[in-house]
């Protein structure tokens, strides 16, 4: 079974980049007509993401490694870093939080997309194959962020 998810990656990652194309097609169309709300916009912002990453790991079946691809998956890991922290945002409306508190869920989310800006381009990638897939993977060498706070946790290691 294993095997044959393997074998079909390449086909299936293509197929999701067009299935992520069309959504975000659709989405910006109906926020363009003023047919949805903020929330649609925000999640077809972060569909871009998704189909970037789905892009670039379909492109790594048919890219060689080297810098073209290399550039690319940095960019990847970047926009992951940025653009996650609008699932914050995003519930905040499906909620239908206050004025007050959406203001405060902006203002985190903010500082966690520069934080993850940091983080995005900060990460030391390497060669892997799986399948057909040629890709940068994030690599042991990577800097490791965590934040403490009451009961999470920071430690910096720093890449050697």
């Amino acid at each position: 079974m294993r095997q044959i998810i393997i074998d079909t990656m390449a086909p299936i990652l293509w197929v999701l980049t067009i299935f992520d194309a069309v959504s975000i097609f659709r989405m910006f169309r109906a926020y363009k007509r003023h047919k949805v709300s903020e929330i649609s916009l925000l999640t077809g912002i972060l569909c871009l993401g998704l189909f970037y990453d789905s892009l670039m790991l379909s492109l790594g079946a048919v890219l060689p490694f080297g810098s073209v691809l290399k550039f690319l998956s940095q960019f990847r890991y970047i926009l992951h870093c940025v653009l996650i922290p609008l699932l914050f945002p995003i519930c905040g409306h499906a909620l239908k939080v206050s004025k007050k508190t959406m203001k405060v869920i902006w203002i985190i989310s903010i500082v966690i997309m520069v934080i993850g800006l940091y983080a995005g381009i900060s990460v030391v990638t390497e060669e892997r194959t799986v399948g057909r897939i040629r890709r940068y993977a994030e690599s042991d060498l990577t800097n490791k962020l965590r934040i403490r706070s009451s009961r999470c946790w920071i430690s910096y290691r720093y890449s050697s």
